[in-house]
């Protein structure tokens, strides 16, 4: 669980940036810096990294605090897998969208408006046909699966053309599947945590 006023605000991430649950570090590269709304990563080269967050689990969930701004090349990963084939959840410059995305394709899965904080879910089971994708708390069902085993950066994929533009303010990874009253559960902590 990275929270991103667990750094000094103006503070650029080295090996500081660590999660709460496990102590799991997040390490920077090329300068992602802590700000008021969140980590910022200026869609050029910021990126975070760590070892992969869920290893090998039957069953995983995000929840990602966030405030995208329109990247400045077509797409802009906000969490990305290690794997030479992404997977991963990003923005896009065309259409505002944000896309959920696997080794088998594309899948639009609703929108965002530049600058505006909102949240992010996935809750998957690996082998299944579907996995449940949450945008500002509203469930839509997916074919494609994320494979939200393998996320190991936060800024990017492993497709180093995908750089995320705007701020991060919390990542919160579960290996279990969280239900709608779960998700609904976090989407309350954020309404109220940041009102």
């Amino acid at each position: 669980w990275w929270v991103s006023s667990d750094v000094p605000t103006g503070q650029t991430i080295t090996n500081q940036w660590t999660d709460r649950i496990q102590g799991e570090r997040a390490f920077g590269f090329n300068g992602p810096t802590n700000a008021t709304a969140g980590v910022f990563f200026d869609g050029g080269d910021d990126y975070t990294t760590n070892s992969r967050i869920a290893w090998n689990q039957t069953n995983v969930s995000v929840f990602v605090i966030f405030t995208p701004i329109t990247p400045t090349s077509i797409n802009g990963s906000m969490l990305g897998s290690d794997l030479a084939t992404a997977y991963g959840f990003m923005t896009r410059s065309a259409g505002g969208n944000l896309w959920q995305w696997s080794g088998s394709g594309n899948d639009d899965v609703g929108d965002y408006v530049s600058g505006t904080q909102m949240t992010a879910g996935i809750v998957s089971t690996n082998g299944a046909a579907t996995m449940v994708f949450y945008n500002n708390g509203i469930p839509i069902v997916t074919n494609l699966l994320a494979n939200v085993n393998y996320l190991g950066f936060f800024g990017r994929s492993a497709a180093a053309t995908t750089w995320y533009r705007g701020y991060i303010r919390e990542v919160q990874i579960y290996t279990n599947y969280l239900t709608g009253a779960n998700m609904t559960t976090l989407q309350t902590y954020y309404t109220t945590t940041y009102p």
